[in-house]
């Protein structure tokens, strides 16, 4: 550890509508209590094992039944991600459910993201060590995300440009926050994402 870290801290403040999807971004200070880790046989694999995680509202999950029941629910039903792309980004082409089918690296994102977001929050450590995203992947999945935005058959061109942006602003943010936390923790390897998304070459 060179010094302290600085970070970024945000937290999921608006899971409801789909997490993958929109997101309330808010600094707030989240209790202890309702922590628990991961045990590794979960949505976000062995790589994240022992990983602190922790809801702003107790009323989405406090445990990790609870989360991976969320996780199934908001990143990989593909149809409910289709839908919240559909009315919040304006991307109702035919070809739609299957753009989101390849899009890549999501799940490793959305592990990378609760397991940054949670874990000072949930640790008694000061320093932060926990399993960390290789920076790599998390563009890898940002970019997925915006070639689908930038694809005129798929979404409509120039409908919904602030919310586009402000979602892969979220992106570029944790990419960020993922390449500070490595340096700055002298951290000399990353996760390269969980299972299933390399098995599928990202998707």
């Amino acid at each position: 550890m060179k010094g302290k870290q600085k970070i970024t801290r945000s937290y999921f403040t608006s899971f409801g509508v789909g997490g993958l999807l929109v997101l309330s971004m808010s600094s707030v200070v989240m209790s202890s209590s309702s922590c628990f880790q991961l045990d590794g046989t979960g949505v976000c694999g062995p790589t994240f094992k022992n990983v602190w995680i922790q809801s702003s509202d107790p009323s989405i999950f406090t445990n990790q039944i609870g989360f991976e029941a969320w996780f199934k629910s908001n990143i990989l039903d593909v149809n409910l991600v289709s839908s919240k792309f559909t009315s919040t980004y304006g991307c109702p082409g035919n070809d739609l459910l299957d753009a989101v089918k390849q899009l890549q690296y999501q799940s490793s994102y959305w592990c990378g993201r609760f397991a940054y977001d949670s874990y000072l929050s949930c640790s008694s450590s000061t320093t932060f060590n926990a399993p960390m995203l290789c920076p790599s992947v998390c563009i890898a999945a940002k970019n997925s995300v915006a070639s689908m935005f930038n694809t005129a058959s798929i979404c409509t061109p120039g409908v919904s440009i602030d919310s586009r942006n402000a979602f892969i602003s979220t992106f570029n943010t944790a990419c960020s926050n993922f390449s500070i936390a490595l340096k700055n923790t002298g951290n000399t390897s990353c996760i390269i994402g969980v299972s299933d998304d390399i098995n599928l070459c990202g998707t």
